[in-house]
């Protein structure tokens, strides 16, 4: 299991020159994302950034679990969003899209 986080989060980093200007196309309306995977996103950056915390961040170790457990649940949502986002962009621009199945 943190194995498959650590992918996660690692993928994520291979990612980011895609999640900015993907949340600049949502907040401009050229990109329709979920509402509750838009709201989720917004208040999890706000709850990692807020000082006001479940378990206060000055308790070294403990402080930041429940940062990163967020962290990590937000993530696996905003991984499925970047290929939505991917797929899209292929379509507009006229590139053929891959649907990401597994064949049995």
């Amino acid at each position: 299991m943190p194995g498959a986080r650590l992918r996660r989060f690692y993928g994520l980093f291979k990612k980011r020159n895609i999640i900015l200007p993907m949340f600049r196309e949502v907040f401009a309306g050229t990109y329709k994302m979920p509402v509750l995977t838009l709201l989720l996103f917004i208040l999890s950056f706000l709850y990692i950034l807020s000082p006001v915390d479940i378990i206060p961040d000055w308790i070294v170790v403990l402080g930041w679990i429940d940062d990163l457990i967020l962290f990590s649940y937000a993530s696996k949502f905003l991984e499925k969003e970047l290929v939505r986002y991917q797929q899209h962009k292929n379509y507009i621009s006229g590139k053929p899209v891959v649907l990401q199945t597994k064949w049995k």
